[in-house]
């Protein structure tokens, strides 16, 4: 890991991203990675766009 103060923030509605972080972490192998599973509202499919934009900036926020 390194000491840098900007990490890469991934947040998933589930558990499908993970592939995508094992690639990420095999490509960026020294970049920090922040992983963030909304497992609580799987599937975000059928959700509203209203909602998902919201959930997704308050996630985001977290993050900052």
């Amino acid at each position: 890991m390194n000491n840098n103060n900007n990490p890469i923030g991934m947040i998933d509605s589930g558990l499908g991203g993970l592939s995508l972080f094992k690639h990420i972490r095999q490509a960026l192998p020294n970049e920090d990675i922040i992983y963030f599973a909304d497992s609580k509202y799987v599937p975000y499919g059928d959700k509203e766009s209203d909602w998902i934009v919201s959930r997704t900036t308050h996630l985001i926020s977290n993050l900052v």
